[in-house]
């Protein structure tokens, strides 16, 4: 006849431990997660795109043109803003100032302008030489803006500039170095933990 032997006091300490670590953890994501949701901030990212419209074709052989007037340096220009952070933002967060885009070449026109989702408006943007002016309404929560525009110009660059109150308005750029080497670090302590976990119970199995 077979008999099994009873978890050892040694496996029973350490899955307690392994539970009150595992415990801790919850805790502090869900604290972590409550905090995200409660504490209001305000971001916005904007990016922009720029595309030669005569791209590897001979001066002369081809022209672009727009109400009559040539265009020396056509380019097209996507740029795209996004509230990325965790609370719709109104006028009155910009101080009912607009939001201006200053490029160094001259705007033409206004071709195309989306929202996603496409059910929530767009914000209304105007133009004048270099400039393209939005006029600050509502952005909601991780809703993206595009506008695509005709701009006439030699190697065309563009900045921005906004009053977003308690808010960070800032260019979206490809992660920095620091920034992955922050995120290495912490999947490295996480995968630290977890397999000090599986230690703690593999041991205590053996010991059993």
């Amino acid at each position: 006849m077979m008999t099994t032997a009873a978890p050892s006091e040694t496996f029973w300490t350490a899955l307690g431990s392994v539970a009150a670590a595992l415990g801790v953890l919850a805790t502090l994501y869900v604290g972590w997660l409550a905090w995200r949701t409660a504490v209001p901030r305000r971001k916005v990212r904007w990016e922009a795109e720029v595309k030669p419209l005569l791209h590897g074709v001979g001066h002369g052989a081809l022209t672009v043109s727009h109400s009559g007037a040539t265009l020396s340096r056509p380019h097209v220009l996507e740029l795209k803003l996004t509230n990325a952070g965790n609370r719709d933002l109104e006028a009155s967060h910009f101080g009912g100032q607009p939001i201006d885009f200053t490029s160094s070449a001259v705007f033409i026109d206004v071709l195309a302008q989306s929202s996603s989702p496409s059910s929530q408006r767009v914000i209304p943007v105007t133009f004048s030489g270099t400039k393209l002016i939005l006029t600050p309404g509502t952005l909601h929560r991780r809703q993206t803006v595009t506008y695509t525009a005709l701009v006439d110009g030699a190697d065309p660059t563009i900045d921005a500039v906004a009053s977003l109150s308690n808010g960070d308005f800032q260019r979206r750029r490809a992660a920095s170095a620091d920034q992955s080497e922050r995120r290495l670090q912490v999947t490295v302590a996480i995968m630290g933990l977890l397999t000090s976990v599986v230690a703690v119970v593999v041991q205590a199995l053996t010991d059993r």
